[in-house]
Formats: structure tokens, sequence, C-alpha cells
């Protein structure tokens, strides 16, 4: 694959993501879920009946996107439900079993679900103990990411100094903290029913309620709202509060090759449907250089949040934003939570997570600035 085949790809992204946007919105009770085979350029998509195949695939095909079509037995809807109860405790048949570690498989069709030893015995051996949905798959419950290490937050000894507009990628300070220690910012927002007050995203595990947060010597704000639940959310607004930062227009990610020429966050993900197996996305966050700060999504963990491998970010990094790339700009995606541990491969790590843009500006009661 050359360059030109290769961008042309990539730009295509916008195309696939409006027709699995649809599927997801139109057709719940039949859609199983998609995924992107870059190597291939084919979208593969998933329906729960013959006629819903055939109806995928003349849609796919009038897009003009090359897709293969395959039957399965669940849609993509209910596995997504059933994923959330699991990881929530509050399933109707596994219970609090596998609370905190449950993720569709959209390949597979089915909830994984991670159990304790006790339980995994049970479900195999004894289903009147403890019995297993034919929606789900189990395995043993793990406390560590797919390499064996544990996953960690990502804070570091750095500072960086980045004029107004307010922008994706940079560097922030809890005051509260050791001052040498340091998160990235996610992407500005401003609150749904109150539009004039703003707000810059991270993580949650970056700050607490009622928290100073700072940029090099200047103010931001206090973080008056998070959650760090350990399965699907860490993140955490902070209000801008200095008039330093609120007298330009916000919606903005950090350009390295150009600190003058911020990039424009120019839309933002609406929906999880819209995030796929084999899309590209990259990190605006402190240690990003002007290469190599992108990955590929490669599922949901069994926490709830987004997987990227072949990008592995840096303490520090926590609470940068996950973006796609367009044509005419970038489409937030996420909040970086963390990863493999090191930094940029240097003790192995390959991967990332974050938290999907939908449930934080969901949960924090905010849209993402955009230009």
């Amino acid at each position: 694959m050359d360059d030109a085949d290769a961008w042309r790809r990539i730009k295509a992204e916008d195309g696939r993501v409006a027709l699995i946007t649809k599927l997801a919105e139109d057709d719940a009770d039949t859609f199983g879920g998609s995924w992107y085979d870059g190597a291939t350029d084919t979208q593969h998509l998933q329906a729960t009946t013959p006629e819903a195949a055939g109806r995928f695939t003349v849609l796919a095909a009038d897009r003009g996107i090359k897709a293969e079509v395959h039957q399965v037995d669940y849609s993509y809807a209910r596995l997504t439900a059933e994923a959330d109860q699991a990881r929530a405790g509050e399933h109707p048949v596994l219970g609090d079993a596998a609370k905190g570690d449950a993720a569709v498989d959209v390949k597979a069709n089915r909830v994984v679900a991670g159990l304790t030893n006790s339980d995994l015995k049970a479900a195999r051996t004894r289903s009147d103990v403890l019995a297993v949905p034919d929606t789900f798959k189990v395995k043993p419950r793990s406390t560590t990411d797919p390499a064996g290490n544990p996953i960690v937050d990502e804070v570091c000894n750095s500072r960086f100094n980045c004029s107004k507009p307010l922008r994706s990628g940079i560097e922030v300070t809890n005051v509260r903290h050791d001052p040498d220690l340091g998160c990235s910012l996610g992407f500005t927002a401003y609150e749904k029913n109150h539009p004039k007050r703003k707000f810059a995203l991270t993580a949650a595990h970056c700050g607490e309620p009622g928290a100073l947060f700072k940029h090099n010597n200047w103010s931001i704000g206090h973080l008056d709202k998070q959650i760090d639940d350990g399965a699907n959310f860490d993140v955490a607004r902070v209000r801008i509060e200095n008039p330093h930062w609120l007298d330009l227009p916000l919606g903005w990610i950090y350009n390295s090759k150009n600190k003058d020429n911020p990039y424009k966050v120019t839309g933002r993900l609406t929906s999880e449907a819209g995030i796929q197996a084999g899309q590209t996305v990259c990190l605006a966050a402190k240690h990003n250089g002007s290469t190599g700060v992108c990955g590929t999504i490669n599922g949901l963990t069994g926490a709830g949040f987004y997987l990227v491998t072949g990008h592995d970010a840096c303490p520090g990094d926590s609470g940068g934003g996950w973006y796609r790339k367009t044509d005419n700009g970038r489409i937030a995606y996420g909040i970086h939570k963390g990863g493999s541990e090191g930094c940029h491969g240097d003790q192995g790590g390959s991967y990332d997570i974050f938290t999907p843009i939908g449930k934080t500006q969901a949960y924090l009661d905010v849209t993402v600035h955009t230009r």
C-alpha cells in the first residue's frame, strides 16, 4: 500500500462511521456490530437476520463502501446493555460475579466476562450454582493488562509553556499536589444548559473536587465534577475561571509542528457506535512529538475503556484528548486514562486506554467545543 492509498482509506473513515452510526440507530435490533480491516480496506458488518444482512449489503454498496456482512446471533445493542449490567454488578443472571470486568467482543458476538477462580469453576462445572447466559463467554478475572503488567495512571515530572488559546494536549497541574507533577488537558467544553460556563476536561485521577488547576504560571480554575469508578469512567471537568483563557474562542488541539497554529476540533463523536476496531486515532498529550502519536482501536477492555494498540503514552499524558483526523480537522473521541507501563515503548508497552467522549459529555453535563 502506498502513501496515497493509505491516506485515501483514512479519509474514507467518515463515510464508514456514518454508515455504522446509521445502522446502530435505525437497526438497533438487527445490527450486530462492526470492524474495519485496514489491510484489505474492508468494512465488516454483522446482522442478526438474513433480511438485515441483505439490506446492510445494499446500504454499504450505495455508499461506495467495500463491505462483508456476517450473520450473528445477537444485536450489538443487546450485548452492550448486558455488558454494562455485568460490569456494574447488576446482571440479572450473573449478579455481581463479573463486576468491573465485562466487555463486548464484537467479532465473537459475545460479552466476555472475567470471573474469580471460584465463580469460574462453578460456571464450568455446576450450572445450578452459576448459570452463564448464551450471550456470554467467561474467562479468569485478571488484574493486569493483556501483556501481564498493571495498568498505571500516568503522572510525571515535566512543565510546558503554551500561550492561549487554551488547547488540548498541554500540561495541567493540580496545585494541591507536588508542583512538579502534572497531567494533560483533554478538550475544552461548555455546560449544556449554561453555554457561557466553560470547562477544561482531564482525567479524574489527576485531582479532586475543589482542587485548583493551572498551566505554567496561569491558573485555569477549580475542579468541580469528576468520576473515577474503575469501570467506564475516569474523567473530570475544571471550570475555566481565569479571564486569561476566556478572551479567545475555544476548541483547539496543540500543534507540535506549529505552536502558533493549533488544530481545530471540528467535531465530536455523538455515539459509541461510531467507534470500531481498526480505526486510527491519535493522542494530544504533553509528551507527544510531531510523529508517532497515533494507534489503532482494538475494542473494549473489561473495565469498559477503549483499547488503542500500537501507541504507548507516557506518565503525565493522563487526561489528554484522543481524536481522529479528517480532511477538515479533528474529531474528539475520548479522554486518556493510562495504559502500559513506561513511555513510548521503553518498557515494552504498546497500548493505551481511554474514556469515550460520549459518556464523558453525558456524565459531566458538557458539550465539547468545536470550531
